[in-house]
């Protein structure tokens, strides 16, 4: 009987131990998570304060005819802050994921709302960005998480195409399915 019951407690001193464990690594990566958060909101202000100066200097201070080196290194200086500002929004969607936040919307009142902005995404390289859907479908999403998918997938497919073309995005039906397909030309 005394075996017995040594062994209950063992097995209860054990049970106790592994949860003291998990619960510190839980704690350790919550902590890890929020100084992440930290240093990536750090880095994030002063970048968008440096890509809203230089997109201030080139509209406002060079002519399209007056220096055209100078806006073709200012628009990369504001190709590669865009780039520096997503890995930022990677690391923090890697810091603290975000639960989805799913609503039934209409495909097309998603859509028209959205695709403003996705067309603004080409415009500078005069990259027509069309947006193929139908009317009068729900579909069940978190439209911000989509959102984002979409614009990563956008801004690839007009930075493949060297100069003006077309991005067709294109959502259809397919037995229940929805399917989004980002084409560039």
């Amino acid at each position: 009987r005394e075996n017995a019951i040594f062994i209950l407690l063992k097995k209860r001193q054990d049970l106790i131990r592994k949860l003291e464990q998990k619960q510190q690594v839980e704690e350790k990566a919550k902590a890890q998570a929020e100084m992440m958060a930290g240093v990536a909101h750090e880095l994030r202000n002063p970048l968008n304060a440096i890509g809203t100066l230089v997109q201030q200097v080139d509209k406002d201070f060079i002519s399209e005819n007056q220096n055209e080196e100078l806006h073709q290194l200012l628009k990369i200086v504001k190709h590669e802050i865009y780039r520096m500002n997503d890995k930022i929004g990677d690391f923090l969607r890697f810091a603290r994921p975000a639960l989805p936040n799913k609503q039934t919307i209409l495909i097309s009142e998603w859509m028209n709302d959205f695709k403003t902005e996705l067309e603004a995404m080409g415009s500078e390289k005069k990259v027509l960005v069309e947006a193929i859907f139908p009317n009068k479908v729900l579909i069940s999403i978190d439209i911000n998480q989509i959102n984002e998918i979409l614009r990563n997938l956008v801004r690839n497919a007009v930075e493949a195409i060297p100069q003006s073309g077309t991005v067709t995005v294109t959502i259809k039906v397919v037995r229940d399915e929805i399917i989004i397909l980002v084409e560039d030309d």
